[in-house]
This record gives C-alpha cells, sequence and structure tokens, in this order.
C-alpha cells in the first residue's frame, strides 16, 4: 500500500521525541512504510562565533550520532 513511502523523524533525544519514534515505527511497520531519523544540534550564536577547536566539534557530533 504505502511502499516506498517514508516518514521523516525528527529526534531531540526527550521522553516525547522517544515515544514518537516507537509510534512512528509501530505504524511505519503496519503500513509497509521506513522511517528515517533525524537530529539536528541547535547551537547559540556565541558558540559559532567562538574559537571553538574541530576536534571539540568533531566530538559532539560523533557523540550525538551515535546516540541517534
Amino acid at each position: 500500500m504505502n511502499e516506498g513511502a517514508t516518514i521523516l523523524l525528527p529526534v531531540d533525544f526527550s521522553s516525547h521525541s522517544r515515544a514518537a519514534a516507537i509510534r512512528a515505527c509501530h505504524l511505519a511497520a503496519g503500513l509497509g512504510m521506513t522511517v528515517r531519523m533525524i537530529h539536528a544540534l541547535h547551537l547559540p550564536p556565541v558558540a559559532r562565533e567562538a574559537a571553538v577547536p574541530s576536534d571539540f566539534w568533531l566530538g559532539l557530533r560523533r557523540s550525538e550520532a551515535a546516540r541517534l
């Protein structure tokens, strides 16, 4: 029926996000759909302007990817 259709699921690792992920997976499984999860890290402007070492950003990206 919905083969090839995708549910796009933004996650922020909160309990609400986890509940939405579980619901999306059940819905997708029942309808023959796939789930694609995304996570965007919001940084305050000062973080972008500061001279933060690239190793810090790489470590942060790896940590968030592992959680996802």
